[in-house]
């Protein structure tokens, strides 16, 4: 739910409880005031009556004769109903607007002593009844009733009830309605920041900046609370990218200055090595020349070992300094061939086995051929690193307009939890570490060269059984 909505929400439910609780209090006062004064005028006339009585005893002792006299006139005027009942003989002395019809009287209320008002409805209307019990010698003898048509008063309460219900829907539909305008007329500006905000983080461009015309009000204060931080962020951001470029010169030249030294350092312990093989029965004795051969074996191995991983540093330093590879219409095949050779004459512990390459026969990608045969050489090389017994296979598949080169292998094989990060650099295997040499870099180096390719890379393996990595490579339609 937007802002716009919850304020919309908000006004109208406090609009509406407002109008609810004054609603219900001006219809209680009037009802309250409005009958209260009837009340007051129907007991002020019976008590008027009744000061006005008088009684006379009959033959009978039980029975009383009451006397009254009133005004018929100033009655009709006031449009009041009277009427004396006489429980003694059952008389009824009534008005004469009433004329042939008898307030009902409820005896048993009556006993209870005391007066009290009541309803009553009688062909069609609704008189408000006040009764007064009479009483001669603490014995109660009959009832003075006073009453006054409310059918008027009904109906006006009823037309405000009605009224005020329709007024209370249409204002908060209005509140509705005005509510949804001025959120929308009076939050545009939230809007307009979110989408300025929204370009900054598309484009980019931390120098851009956000201008507000009142700069007084809470969206101008936010507006400047952002510009503070973009100034923050644009500052931090220059000193990361200028320490990251200072970081990818130093990875580069200091890559580039000690390939030349060990390099020379390789060739030397070599020319050593071979030399020493050549002059060490007759100048050494065999404990010596085992040392010095050993310690040679291992200066010749630990400088391939670091000038290869110079060389991928230096890839990837190049590759993080933004360098594209020049790519070109390359026929597959013979790329492959090619890689199928040098794997060939290499030195194996396990089987190496190349299926029909027929369905690379005429297939054209956009690559670069050097980084093609490193790409999947880096595969090949993981695949025997990390196959101990079984075989290694290479062979190639087709989909839609897609070439897959699989490399396949009985090796021992990742979880799937390890899948995902196999291409960060310096990972590697929990299982793997320490046991088999390498460095991390390989499979780093090979996602640089898919991505640069526009290429993917399928990965399934499981523990014990082996993996399958299968590079997928657009065709070129001719």
């Amino acid at each position: 739910m937007t802002l716009r909505t919850k304020l919309s929400l908000m006004y109208s439910f406090i609009l509406m409880l407002t109008l609810v609780v004054f609603g219900t209090a001006l219809y209680a006062f009037l009802n309250l005031s409005i009958y209260n004064d009837i009340k007051k005028i129907l007991a002020y006339e019976v008590n008027t009556i009744h000061e006005s009585m008088s009684y006379e005893l009959t033959v009978s002792p039980t029975a009383w004769n009451l006397f009254i006299q009133f005004d018929e006139r100033e009655m009709l005027q006031k449009g009041l109903l009277f009427q004396i009942t006489n429980f003694s003989n059952g008389l009824v002395s009534k008005s004469n607007s009433l004329n042939n019809i008898e307030l009902p009287v409820q005896r048993e209320k009556a006993e209870l002593g005391k007066p009290f008002y009541d309803r009553v409805s009688m062909y069609g209307s609704t008189i408000l009844v006040y009764t007064y019990p009479l009483y001669i010698k603490d014995k109660m003898v009959g009832t003075i009733q006073s009453g006054v048509t409310i059918n008027q008063y009904e109906s006006f309460f009823r037309n405000l009830r009605i009224i005020l219900y329709m007024l209370t829907i249409l204002v908060i539909l209005l509140t509705i309605l005005s509510g949804v305008y001025f959120s929308k007329l009076f939050l545009s500006p939230i809007y307009v920041l979110i989408q300025k905000l929204d370009r900054i983080r598309s484009t980019g461009e931390l120098s851009e900046r956000i201008h507000f015309h009142n700069s007084k009000d809470e969206i101008g204060q936010i507006a400047v609370a952002i510009n503070s931080m973009l100034d923050s962020i644009q500052n931090s951001y220059s000193k990361i990218n200028q320490l990251y470029l200072t970081q990818q010169r130093f990875t580069a030249d200091a890559s580039h200055e000690l390939r030349t030294p060990l390099t020379s350092i390789l060739g030397n312990a070599q020319l050593l090595k071979k030399v020493w093989e050549k002059t060490s029965e007759a100048n050494m004795d065999h404990q010596m020349l085992t040392s010095s051969l050993e310690c040679i074996n291992d200066i010749v191995e630990e400088s391939e070992r670091m000038k290869k991983l110079i060389g991928d540093l230096l890839h990837l330093a190049r590759s993080d300094s933004g360098i594209n590879l020049d790519l070109r219409k390359v026929e597959l095949k013979p790329v492959v061939e090619s890689i199928v050779r040098k794997v060939e004459v290499l030195p194996k512990h396990v089987s190496w086995h190349v299926n029909d390459l027929h369905l690379l026969d005429n297939v054209h990608i956009w690559g670069n051929s050097d980084y093609l045969q490193q790409l999947i050489f880096i595969f090949i090389e993981n695949a025997f690193k990390y196959t101990l017994v079984g075989t290694v296979e290479l062979y190639i598949k087709t989909r839609d307009q897609m070439v897959g080169i699989c490399i396949k292998d009985t090796g021992i094989g990742m979880d799937k939890s390890e899948i995902p990060y196999i291409f960060d650099r310096f990972y590697r295997a929990d299982h793997s570490r320490g046991e088999i040499e390498g460095t991390g870099l390989g499979l780093s180096i090979a996602k640089l060269i898919i991505d640069e390719h526009t290429a993917s890379v399928d990965v399934t393996s499981a523990k014990g059984t082996g993996s399958t990595f299968t590079l997928w490579f657009k065709v070129i339609t001719v």
